[in-house]
């Protein structure tokens, strides 16, 4: 079962934003949109890997 996140941003992002895509998805996080004028990623993550989420820094 996975937990669906929502992870607010510091600054704007784009769909196309490859930093932040390889700072998510090594993390675990199966990223469904982002949202770039709201600063807004949304996903889903393994329980057992929130902790790594957790770590990455912003």
């Amino acid at each position: 079962m996975k937990l669906n996140v929502t992870i607010l941003m510091g600054e704007p992002v784009s769909g196309d934003d490859a930093v932040l895509l390889g700072k998510l998805s090594p993390a675990g996080v199966t990223v469904d949109r982002v949202l770039p004028r709201l600063a807004i990623v949304t996903g889903s993550i393994d329980p057992s890997q929130l902790s790594t989420l957790r770590a990455v820094p912003a």
